[in-house]
């Protein structure tokens, strides 16, 4: 038989540099093993691991169990090991590659080297890594058959890929048209037909976007909230396979794709905005869906990034302001909502209008994740804030942060890019960090690392 309170001693003596420490193994009246299995949720959210062995299940299941326990442990103090001293780590395993792009989507990510090629890793499920299969990679693998390519983007689980002559490949989940009219689900890259001279693309939640040469915004995909930018939507929009042109908005330099909503910012700096509206996204003082691009009132802008219901612009003058959706403090100003435990809300903190982050300055990028946000400064630095549950801001901890903060242990980085949970920097060195939740491998570590990754951590390719 063996003696839970061994498991409760170990508890106790946990090595102190580790991060997540846990609380017990305890016995309850509780559902099943699968609820066991949960106990990696609570230490996103509580900081400590408690295993629950159900009673009605002990009697059958208990070595099971015990195993299960001892599996779970034994990893954990693996990982703490690996992550005791980052920057450490950092020192003895960095070293030169060619990455140009990295891109984080839901729960996979992609990156872009020199030689044209793409690179991917994590969830599979639904053929997000393109590789033809469906087994999660946690490490980056070459998605064969993709050459010259010069432009990523991946979202929630597709991701769109520009080559050099100006057509567009596409693979991943696909019930609503993202990618094409055919199959639900695309392990492979496929040509998008109809698209020419298209320099830059952007996967949304649902939809996707394309920019061509001339400065027009092509748009396919779920219109459910008016997100294609037709007219069409409110409820009752079609889903629209083929790219069309978006007709009103023109000399357009840059596009986002968010959740259900989209961005794109024109030749003068001015942002156009479309979509749903419900967490006030669009910036124009409302909560009413937009089927036609409408301009987000008093702001001139270089740069723009569409989180999952939040936005943020970058000024020429290296200040940033943010709108939308602030259930975590993902706007930077200090706030956040606050929920019931029924989950209504008590006190509505949502920004309708674009407001000036406090604290940032000499912003070069910005980037908006699920509800988290990050901005890159001239010098190479990276600020955080927002949603922080599973470590995505990679300031060491799982505390939400409402202003932001810079991070430690990492310089000269010179692109960002986030996901649902997880974020990705690229060094001017062309090394590559991520961190955040590293469930499905996303983050780009060995398979012994399911867990959250709260500080960076260099992606070996």
């Amino acid at each position: 038989m063996y003696d839970l309170e061994f498991y409760e001693r170990a508890a106790k003596s946990w090595p102190s540099f580790c991060r997540y420490r846990p609380l017990a193994v305890v016995a309850e009246d509780a559902k099943i093993l699968m609820n066991f299995l949960d106990a990696a949720i609570i230490v996103k959210k509580e900081n400590r691991i408690i295993l629950k062995i159900s009673q009605s299940q002990r009697s059958n299941m208990h070595n099971i169990i015990i195993v299960i326990t001892m599996i779970i442990i034994t990893s954990m103090l693996s990982s703490c090991g690996q992550q005791s001293n980052v920057s450490n780590q950092n020192k003895k395993t960095n070293h030169e590659s060619d990455i140009t792009v990295v891109e984080a989507g839901g729960y996979h990510s992609v990156a872009l080297k020199k030689d044209g090629t793409v690179w991917s890793w994590g969830r599979n499920n639904v053929g997000q890594l393109g590789d033809g299969l469906s087994i999660d990679r946690f490490e980056p693998s070459k998605i064969n058959g993709l050459e010259n390519i010069i432009a990523l983007s991946g979202k929630v689980d597709h991701t769109l890929a520009v080559t050099k002559e100006g057509q567009v490949w596409a693979w991943g989940y696909n019930p609503d048209g993202r990618i094409d009219g055919r199959d639900e689900v695309h392990p492979t890259p496929v040509l998008i037909q109809g698209l020419d001279d298209i320099v830059s693309v952007s996967a949304g939640g649902s939809f996707s976007l394309a920019l061509d040469k001339h400065g027009t915004v092509w748009s396919w995909g779920s219109n459910l909230y008016g997100q294609l930018g037709n007219g069409n939507g409110n409820g009752n929009g079609e889903d629209n396979p083929l790219p069309r042109k978006i007709i009103s908005i023109h000399d357009i330099v840059q596009i986002e794709a968010g959740g259900d909503f989209a961005l794109a910012l024109s030749k003068d700096g001015t942002v156009w905005a479309w979509g749903r509206n419900s967490f006030n996204q669009l910036g124009n003082g409302s909560d009413k869906d937009e089927t036609k691009p409408i301009k987000v009132p008093n702001l001139k802008v270089i740069k723009v990034s569409a989180g999952d219901n939040h936005s943020i612009a970058l000024a020429k003058d290296g200040l940033v302001w943010s709108w939308g959706y602030n259930s975590n403090g993902q706007i930077g100003d200090g706030t956040a909502n606050v929920y019931a435990e029924d989950g209504s809300l008590q006190s509505n903190h949502n920004k309708g209008k674009p407001i000036k982050i406090k604290g940032l300055k000499d912003i070069q990028a910005v980037e908006g994740g699920f509800n988290h946000s990050i901005a890159l400064a001239k010098d190479g630095g990276v600020w955080t804030w927002g949603w922080n549950e599973y470590g995505q801001l990679g300031n060491g901890t799982n505390k939400d942060q409402l202003t932001p903060v810079k991070l430690n242990g990492i310089s000269d980085i010179h692109i960002l890019n986030t996901g649902y949970y997880h974020t990705i920097a690229l060094g001017s060195n062309a090394l590559a960090y991520s961190w955040g939740d590293n469930t499905y491998g996303q983050v780009g570590t060995s398979a012994i690392d399911r867990m959250i990754i709260a500080d960076p951590i260099n992606i070996k390719f």
